[in-house]
């Protein structure tokens, strides 16, 4: 499945995948080169997605799902805490 990366955390290295209608809120250790807009491709909407390929970035890296939710606001509370 491919997505796109809507929103990035970068202190916290928490990021927000939108993919099929609905967002994935990933955690990784270094968010630094991720960006808004990055092509990604994995297993996206599953509870156990361990890893995801950034295409934009040509690389692999290591993910925790913290949650997979409907709408972008959702995603944002997530994002940021809330």
């Amino acid at each position: 499945m491919v997505g796109v990366v809507k929103l990035v955390n970068q202190e916290t290295g928490v990021f927000i995948v939108e993919a099929d209608d609905s967002f994935a809120v990933y955690e990784t250790e270094d968010a630094s080169d991720l960006e808004a807009g990055d092509v990604m491709e994995g297993d996206l909407l599953s509870p156990t997605c361990e890893s995801v390929v950034n295409h934009s970035k040509d690389g692999e890296m290591d993910v925790y799902v913290r949650d997979i939710v409907t709408t972008l606001a959702a995603a944002e509370g997530l994002l940021y805490g809330e």
